[in-house]
């Protein structure tokens, strides 16, 4: 492939990856430093440190950006799966939504590969043994106020400059909503970004760390929001693409409503 990047008429040439395993290959070497004689070359190159990366990251040349260094605020995400279910009758979080659980339709659509941290506050063995089929960190408790789930996922995301709450009762969430909360936290991270319809909040919803704190002093019932009343917040709101994106489930009634809509017959 080299040799024929070498012949082709073109200036530019694309090596996707040089690491380690090139040191067995000095032919392959060779070819690759009479690329970079030859040719405007952009590479990736691992950060080991061998002696044929050194050479092509020392010259003069070269010119070597850090990915790791501008990949931008880092992000953890508390999937908040602890409620009780009281006015369901049951836990609604494992009632079963079309083929999976309310909560697992939650699990499978998180944007992990734009997370930093992840991790689900549990209140269940069923809901634990969900998170953990789908690899999902989870830390289970004994349940109690919504302040208390918070407080939990909080104290787990010191080190990230934001995180984002995710209601494990909200199945319909997409996960290319939730990228977009994260790209907008990214370019605005001193904001609280927010889910919406047509104006109106709603979850999922980052948090910057500056209002860790606040967020830790919670008490009761009390939602996030709660947290940063009377501090002036800059809140930027993201539409979701769809209106049943921000519906939650509360009680049976809700179940077949939205199981309706994913066309599963409820009679």
């Amino acid at each position: 492939m080299l040799l024929r990047a070498l012949k082709a008429p073109g200036k530019w040439v694309v090596v996707d990856e040089v690491g380690f395993l090139e040191e067995s290959s000095p032919a392959y070497l060779q070819t690759l430093e009479r690329l970079f004689e030859e040719k405007q070359v952009l590479a990736v190159l691992r950060k080991e440190d061998r002696r044929h990366l050194r050479r092509l990251r020392n010259r003069e040349d070269c010119f070597v950006v850090d990915l790791d260094g501008i990949r931008g605020p880092s992000v953890g995400c508390v999937v908040m799966a602890a409620g009780q279910g009281s006015r369901f009758g049951s836990n609604k979080l494992l009632h079963p939504l079309g083929e999976k659980p309310v909560l697992a339709h939650v699990l499978d659509q998180l944007p992990r590969e734009g997370l930093d941290r992840l991790l689900s506050v549990v209140s269940s063995v069923g809901a634990e043994n969900l998170c953990l089929e789908r690899d999902v960190p989870c830390l289970r408790y004994a349940g109690g106020p919504q302040s208390e789930t918070i407080h939990l996922g909080v104290a787990q995301m010191e080190e990230m400059d934001g995180c984002m709450f995710v209601m494990g009762d909200q199945p319909m969430c997409s996960r290319s909503t939730m990228e977009h909360l994260l790209d907008a936290f990214r370019t605005h991270p001193n904001h609280i970004v927010r889910t919406s319809w047509q104006g109106v909040p709603s979850s999922p919803t980052i948090f910057p760390r500056k209002y860790f704190a606040a967020l830790a002093q919670l008490t009761g019932e009390q939602g996030g929001m709660t947290a940063v009343r009377g501090l002036d917040p800059d809140i930027l709101l993201v539409e979701a693409e769809n209106e049943v994106e921000v519906r939650d489930v509360d009680t049976t009634e809700d179940i077949k409503r939205l199981a309706q809509l994913l066309g599963e017959d409820c009679s």
